[in-house]
C-alpha cells in the first residue's frame, strides 16, 4: 500500500472509529438504561401477578375454609342421625377439588403453594433463587405461602434480553455500514485533496483538480482547491514563462560578451598586427635612407633604381594601410557613399590596371585585359572607390600568384556591368571561403596585410548598388567578380 493510500485509510478509519464508538457508546447506554427499566417493570408486573395469584388463592381458601366449617356442623348433625356412605364421598371430592382449584390459580408452571401453620416456618428452598409471597387466613390464623422460582418470573424478561441483544447486534452493524459509507463520502473530497497536494508537491501543475456541486463545507474547500490550483498552474506558467525569457536573455548577453570578449581580442591583435606591418616597412624605408646616406657615391646608378623602387613599394604599403584604416573608421561611423561620376568601364578599368603598374613596376606586363564593352558604354559610380576596388583585387591577385598570368575581363549582363579579376594561384581553401569578406581575416596571422581589403571592396561595392563575391566555380584559382548596375 502506498504511503497516499495509508493515510486515507488512516483518516477514514480514525474517523470511523471516533464517530462509530461515540454512537456505540450511546446506543449501548441508550440501550443499557432502556433493559435495566424494562426489567424493573417486568419485575414489577410479575410481582403484581404473583400477589394478584396469591390473593385469588386466600380468596378461594378462604371460601372453602367457610364452606367446611358448614360442612362440619353438617356431619355433627349426619353423624348423630345416620351417616350417609356418599356424604364422606362427597366430602373427599370437596377437598380434592379445593386441592385441584389451588393448582389451577398458580402464576407460574413452577410455582407452588404452602399452607403452614401460625408457627411453622418456611421449608429450605435453597436450592434455587425464588420470590415467597405470604398472607394469613382470618378464619384459622394459618399462613399461604406461595413460592415462584425467579427463573419463572424474569423467563419473559430473559427472552427479551435474547431479543434485544439481537436487535442491539443487528444495529450496530447496520451503524457501521451506514457511517462508514457516509464518513466515506465526507472523506473522499479531503483524500482527493491529499492525492493532489501530493501531485503537486511532485511538481504537476497542468492538472487541476474536478470540481463538486456540493454545497456543503468540504465541497467548498474542494472547489476552493481547485480554484487555488489553477491560479497557481498559471502563477507556475508565468514564472515558467519569465524564467525562459530571463534565461534567452542570459544566453543573448553571455553571446553579447562573448562578442564583446571576441572582439576585444580581435582588436588587441588587430593593434598588434598593424604595428608589425607598420613597423616592418618603416624599419625597411629607414634601413635604406641609411645606406643611401652613407654610400651614395658609391652606389652604382641600378643599385640606386633597386633602393629608389623598394623604398616606394614599401611607401605604398604605408600609404595603402593608412588608407585602409580611414576606410574602415569612415565605414564605422555609417557614412553613405555618394556616386554620381559617369565614368567609360573601360577606362575605370585600364585606370586601375596603370595605378597597379605605378606602385608595382613590372607587374603589369601579367595583367591580361580583356573587354567585350566598347569604350563609350558607361556607368554611373564614384570614379576613385571602384578604380581603388579593382585595383585591390588586381594587387590581391598578384600578391599570391607573383609569377602567374592575372587576367581582368569587363563584360556586361542585362541588368549589370561585370569585371572579373582572377588568377591562377593558389585559391581559397573551401572551409574559408564564408570568411574571406569579414574584417580582420587573414590566411594566417603571419600573413602580410591587415584583414581589410575585401572587406572594404564588398562594403564600398555595395554601397554603390552592386555586389562583390567568389566565383566559387572557378577551380584555377581565385575569381572575384564586381558586378554593377548599368546607368
Amino acid at each position: 500500500m502506498s504511503k497516499i493510500g495509508f493515510h486515507r485509510h488512516s483518516l477514514s478509519l480514525k474517523l470511523g472509529a471516533a464517530i462509530i464508538g461515540f454512537v456505540v457508546v450511546l446506543f449501548v447506554s441508550s440501550v443499557g438504561l432502556l433493559y435495566i427499566r424494562s426489567r424493573q417493570l417486568v419485575k414489577q408486573e410479575a410481582l403484581e401477578r404473583a400477589e394478584k395469584a396469591l390473593d385469588k388463592m386466600v380468596l378461594r381458601v378462604s371460601c372453602y375454609l367457610s364452606e367446611q366449617e358448614a360442612v362440619e356442623e353438617n356431619l355433627k348433625w349426619i353423624a348423630d342421625q345416620d351417616l350417609p356412605p356418599d356424604s364422606l364421598q362427597n366430602f373427599t371430592h370437596h377437598f380434592l377439588t379445593l386441592s385441584k382449584s389451588i393448582d389451577e390459580d398458580k402464576p407460574y408452571p413452577n410455582s407452588y403453594c404452602l399452607i403452614l401453620e401460625p408457627n411453622d416456618t418456611l421449608p429450605d428452598i435453597s436450592g434455587e433463587p425464588c420470590y415467597v409471597f405470604q398472607k394469613t387466613l382470618q378464619q384459622t390464623g394459618r399462613r399461604i405461602a406461595l413460592i415462584c422460582p425467579e427463573r419463572d418470573i424474569l423467563g419473559s424478561y430473559k427472552r427479551l434480553g435474547y431479543i434485544i441483544f439481537t436487535v442491539l447486534a443487528i444495529g450496530l452493524i447496520l451503524l457501521l455500514i451506514f457511517f462508514m459509507r457516509t464518513i466515506t463520502r465526507f472523506v473522499s473530497p479531503l483524500n482527493q485533496l491529499v492525492s493532489q497536494s501530493q501531485y503537486i508537491a511532485s511538481g504537476h501543475f497542468g492538472e487541476p483538480m474536478a470540481r463538486t456541486r456540493r454545497t456543503d463545507l468540504i465541497g467548498q474547500l474542494q472547489n476552493s482547491f481547485s480554484t487555488m490550483q489553477e491560479s497557481l498552474a498559471e502563477q507556475i506558467g508565468q514564472l515558467q514563462q519569465a524564467n525562459e525569457r530571463a534565461e534567452e536573455r542570459n544566453k543573448e548577453l553571455q553571446r553579447l560578451n562573448d562578442l564583446a570578449q571576441e572582439a576585444r581580442q580581435e582588436k588587441i591583435a588587430f593593434l598588434q598586427d598593424v604595428s608589425h606591418q607598420i613597423r616592418t616597412p618603416l624599419n625597411i624605408i629607414q634601413g635604406f635612407l641609411n645606406v643611401v646616406l652613407k654610400n651614395n657615391s658609391d652606389l652604382t646608378v641600378r643599385e640606386k633604381a633597386h633602393i629608389m623602387a623598394m623604398m616606394q613599394k614599401n611607401a605604398f604599403s604605408l600609404r595603402r594601410m593608412a588608407y585602409m584604416l580611414y576606410d574602415a573608421t569612415w565605414l564605422e561611423k555609417g557614412q553613405k557613399l555618394e556616386y554620381h561620376d559617369l565614368v567609360s568601364c573601360n577606362a575605370v578599368a585600364r585606370k586601375a590596371i596603370d595605378t597597379l603598374h605605378r606602385f608595382t613596376p613590372g607587374k603589369d606586363d601579367t595583367v591580361i585585359f580583356e573587354t567585350a564593352l566598347d569604350d563609350d558604354v558607361q556607368m554611373r559610380t564614384d570614379d576613385k572607390h571602384l578604380s581603388y576596388i579593382i585595383h585591390e583585387l588586381l594587387y590581391n591577385a598578384k600578391k599570391f600568384a607573383p609569377d602567374g598570368p592575372v587576367k581582368l575581363t569587363v563584360y556586361e549582363t542585362p541588368a549589370t556591368v561585370n569585371f572579373a579579376i582572377e588568377d591562377e594561384g593558389p585559391g581559397i581553401p573551401q572551409e574559408e571561403q564564408q570568411r574571406i569578406f569579414n574584417h580582420f581575416f587573414k590566411h594566417t596571422p603571419f600573413s602580410e596585410g591587415l584583414g581589410l581589403g575585401l572587406y572594404l571592396c564588398r562594403h564600398y561595392i555595395r554601397l554603390m548598388g552592386g555586389e562583390l563575391s567568389l566565383d566559387t566555380t572557378y577551380e584555377k584559382g581565385s575569381r572575384f567578380i564586381i558586378r554593377l548596375p548599368l546607368a
